[in-house]
């Protein structure tokens, strides 16, 4: 089992419950909007020890998985076996693989100066899945695998 296959599953399939069980989750933590803005209830359930963070939608079918590749915001790095997407070392490596695999893929950069945060990324867009790769000072550090877009 890997991450990107649980995509599309609910909360309750079989398959998500071995992962919260082999990975010891206990908690999924219902967010609603408290603020009346108009935005769909998700549930949440994150391993910080094994480097990864669950997002469900509000019919609690999984939609978004964030891998993290370094150890930022309190996660550990995630087993990139776990995952089901290649990792690359660079954005050029990122953008390569997704030209030669004829992939539909865009790019771009950011420089955040208030956080101190200079961010580069690559989203690569199949019929399974999206998988944007983030790379901070020319690291990777973040993996988000998605449901693909219509």
């Amino acid at each position: 089992m890997t991450l990107i296959s649980l995509l599309g599953k609910r909360l309750k399939d079989e398959e998500v419950l071995q992962l919260l069980d082999e990975y010891q989750i206990d908690d999924v933590v219902y967010a609603f909007d408290r603020l009346h803005e108009g935005t769909d209830d998700e549930y949440w359930a994150k391993s910080k020890d094994a480097g990864f963070a669950l997002r469900f939608n509000y019919a609690q079918v999984l939609e978004t998985v964030f891998c993290y590749s370094s150890s930022i915001d309190g996660f550990s790095t995630v087993d990139a076996t776990l995952v089901g997407a290649p990792f690359f070392g660079s954005i050029q490596d990122a953008e390569k693989a997704a030209e030669l695999a004829g992939a539909r893929h865009s790019s771009g950069y950011a420089d955040i100066p208030l956080l101190g945060l200079k961010t580069s990324w690559v989203k690569l867009e199949s019929h399974e899945a999206c998988v944007h790769y983030e790379f901070r000072d020319g690291q990777l550090a973040l993996v988000t695998l998605s449901q693909p877009t219509a």
